[in-house]
């Protein structure tokens, strides 16, 4: 709502950035990568807004190509009101990063016997893609995240699903687009209780690679946005009904 300032920066193809913002100890700022300067709400790759005066804001994004990156400084108040400008420090480096860390860089899985599986460990990673108003599970989306790739085929329907092997509080979700956190995604699952399995299905809009995030509730600074897992995915039969496009007929 308050005044922003826009950087660029130059990017090297395949490799991994983070930006922190240090706002002055009166500012409330926000921090925020764009792909583009048209519908920037749109257009946002990742952003952070820690809701406090002088709060820190850190971003992480991975470059898919060489060319320049947009970086958003903006205030969450309106021109006017205490808090909603002031001196600050931006500065971005370039990091290392596992396979998995970002939407753009997902750990690919390969079919076997009809199932596609993988293991892994949240402890080891970060918040990358931070989506808008809870879109995918209508829960918080804070803690780490990991990504993975799996082959699908137009038209068939896939089910996944995500046990825990240790105690935490995860979500799983696909997805609708790595490169547009607002645009919310096309299936998501967070029961009530951490002991139960994360289950998705859903029908595939394209042949290609899916994308599939494991995510968690918790930032990792608690033991809960820590966990270990085990992810599989299968190839589904589902009844007349469990879609929208094939609904059952009423007579």
């Amino acid at each position: 709502k308050g005044p922003q300032a826009y950087y660029k920066l130059s990017l090297t193809a395949g490799k991994t950035y983070r930006a922190v913002l240090k706002p002055s100890s009166g500012f409330d700022g926000s921090l925020y990568a764009i792909r583009s300067c048209n519908r920037p709400e749109v257009n946002c790759m990742a952003g952070s807004d820690a809701y406090s005066q002088g709060g820190t804001e850190t971003v992480y994004f991975f470059a898919t190509a060489t060319g320049n990156q947009l970086l958003g400084v903006d205030s969450r108040l309106s021109p006017g009101i205490l808090n909603s400008q002031g001196s600050f420090n931006l500065l971005v480096t370039e990091i290392s990063a596992a396979k998995g860390e970002f939407c753009t860089d997902p750990i690919a899985m390969t079919w076997s016997g009809g199932k596609a599986t993988a293991s892994g460990d949240t402890s080891t990673f970060k918040n990358t893609l931070k989506l808008s108003d809870k879109s995918c599970t209508s829960k918080s989306n804070v803690g780490p995240d990991v990504f993975y790739s799996v082959p699908v085929t137009k038209g068939k329907t896939y089910y996944a699903e995500l046990t825990l092997v240790t105690n935490g509080y995860a979500s799983l979700y696909l997805p609708r687009d790595c490169g547009n956190a607002s645009n919310a995604c096309i299936a998501g699952s967070y029961p009530a209780s951490y002991s139960e399995p994360r289950k998705i299905m859903w029908k595939a809009r394209t042949t290609g690679d899916e994308i599939i995030a494991v995510d968690a509730y918790f930032p990792a600074s608690s033991s809960l946005g820590k966990y270990s897992y085990t992810l599989e995915v299968a190839e589904a039969s589902p009844k007349i009904g469990n879609f929208c496009s094939k609904p059952l007929p009423i007579t």
